[in-house]
């Protein structure tokens, strides 16, 4: 009984970690699953995965889907 709830503890520990790095990624799925399967050596794969939105051409910060102009630096995007 201690051994299955250390096992789901530690699940649920990579599930909450890698749902907080996803929800910054856009990419929340991938984390956790990457997570789960590799503990702390799948945060750090999740943490230095490329974001999923969009950059901007002239500033390269990230910018919402489907906004005509960048909230970071105010350009016209295409």
């Amino acid at each position: 009984m201690d051994e299955t709830l250390l096992i789901l503890g530690g699940i649920a520990l990579n599930v909450a970690i890698g749902a907080a790095i996803g929800q910054s990624k856009g990419k929340m799925t991938y984390c956790i699953l990457v997570s789960i399967l590799l503990g702390p050596l799948g945060w750090i794969l999740a943490a230095v995965t490329p974001t999923a939105h969009p950059k901007c051409p002239a500033c390269r910060g990230d910018v919402v889907v489907g906004a005509r102009k960048c909230k970071n630096c105010g350009s016209d995007l295409p």
